[in-house]
């Protein structure tokens, strides 16, 4: 997974698949702060992404629906 930063990629995590879920293979580091995915697919064609981020200065979870 990549995010676009100032026109450039910039690597986040790699997913691996466990059962029906693909989760991050190891946490994204910025600074001090964790970041790990989990993506789900949905009965009705949806993504659901789930960031879990952690650390000294956050503290978040984050739930993404993309829907056809």
């Amino acid at each position: 997974v990549y995010h676009k930063r100032r026109d450039f990629p910039v690597f986040l995590v790699k997913l691996i698949r466990n059962k029906e879920l693909w989760v991050s293979e190891k946490a994204h580091l910025c600074g001090e702060d964790s970041y790990s995915l989990v993506l789900q697919d949905a009965e009705n064609q949806s993504i659901t992404a789930n960031w879990r981020i952690t650390g000294p200065r956050k503290d978040e979870a984050l739930e993404y629906i993309y829907r056809p």
